[in-house]
This record gives structure tokens, C-alpha cells and sequence, in this order.
């Protein structure tokens, strides 16, 4: 819920009532919009489901993260599997979705986001060798490169032009609601979502 005009919220309720909308098109596992974007005196909502967090659990932060049973990682791997580079019909307006983010765009665009990434996290410090030894940084750096360079050979033998393909662009734990229940993981928070015509950069974004 937000105010109409004060700030510009109202208006990035409205992005997101839109952005729904599209992910519940295209069959996107998320929660449900009950009723989109409306305007009722002087105040714009959009409602959505409610989480039941009495079956499922959300990673708010490190800690959880870091404690989550490792069944967590195989419902969000199956469920990034089967959305990250979903093929968009040709009919399909796109045009809610982010095409500017440069990890969708090239191959070289990608792995240059993605080295900044590594470095910020690989960044050697000595304060940091209770954490990571230089050998563990070295070997990280050389298992990054390895799938950079399969990467590149893997796109050189693609061929996407003309088609559109979903990409997340934000998929990180605290973005996932994990229902043991139903044994499932929903997509939450899809500001970032974005299309691309590299299927390849949207299965690995």
C-alpha cells in the first residue's frame, strides 16, 4: 500500500502489479496477486497471497541461511531449473521486463560482472585468512575461470537470435519461500526480472 503522490511509490506498485501479472501469464511459481494495482482514497495497494510460514520457511539472512537443512538447495536448484531461461511465447509483451542488465546481454558482458562479483568476495586480505587461505582463493579463481571458459564455448554454439527467454536476475536464497509441505520453492521479489535472447546467460545469471 502506498499513498498517490507522495514520493514514487505508488508508481513502483504499479511496476509491480504489472510484473506479476506477467510472471502469473507465463506460469511462473510465485505468490498469487489477488487483486492488481486499484486506487481508493488517495491511497494505491495491490494484495497478494499470504505466505503460509507455518509450512515453509524464508531466509531472511546469513544466519538462516547458512543453518537452512540441505534440502532447501535441491528445491531451489529444481525450481531455478525449470524457470531460468523459461521461453517466452512471440506473442508475449515483454516490455515489463528489464533488458538492460548487462549479465543478460553478451557472453563478455556476463563473465565481466560476474569476475567483479569473485573479486569483491576473493578480494585477499590478510585479516581474511581465518576465513579463506590464499590456496582456497586460488582454487576458487581457477574453478571460476573453467566454467567461464565453458561458458563461452557453450554459447559459440548456440543460436538464440529471435527468441526471448526469462530471467530472474535476483534469485538469491532470501528471494526464495521454501515449503516443506508441498516440497517446493516460490520465486519472491521479481523487481530485477528481465528477458534476454542468451538462454544460456539466463540459466546461469
Amino acid at each position: 500500500m502506498a499513498k498517490v503522490g507522495v514520493g514514487d511509490n505508488a508508481e513502483k506498485l504499479l511496476h509491480e502489479s504489472r510484473v506479476m501479472r506477467s510472471i502469473q501469464e507465463l506460469d511462473i511459481p510465485s505468490v498469487r496477486q489477488i487483486y492488481e494495482y486499484q486506487e481508493k482514497d488517495g491511497y494505491a495497494f495491490v494484495c497478494f497471497e499470504k505466505l503460509d510460514m507455518e509450512s515453509g520457511e524464508l531466509l531472511a539472512n546469513n544466519e538462516l541461511i547458512a543453518s537452512a537443512p540441505e534440502k532447501y538447495g535441491t528445491l531451489a536448484g529444481q525450481t531455478l531449473q525449470a524457470v531460468s531461461g523459461k521461453d517466452i511465447p512471440l506473442d508475449f509483451d515483454c516490455s515489463i521486463f528489464r533488458d538492460d542488465d548487462t549479465r543478460n546481454q553478451s557472453v563478455g558482458s556476463f563473465i565481466s560482472s560476474w569476475q567483479e562479483s569473485v573479486e569483491k568476495v576473493l578480494d585477499f586480505d590478510k585479516d581474511k585468512q581465518d576465513i579463506l587461505s590464499q590456496r582456497e582463493i586460488d582454487r576458487v579463481r581457477e574453478l571460476v575461470l573453467g566454467l567461464q571458459n565453458e561458458i563461452r564455448l557453450t554459447q559459440s554454439k548456440r543460436d538464440d537470435a529471435g527468441r526471448k527467454y526469462f530471467v530472474h536476475n535476483d534469485a538469491s536464497p532470501n528471494n526464495i519461500f521454501f515449503d516443506s509441505s508441498k516440497k517446493r520453492a516460490t520465486l519472491l521479489d521479481f523487481e530485477y526480472a528481465g528477458v534476454t535472447e542468451k538462454r544460456l546467460l539466463a540459466r546461469v545469471t
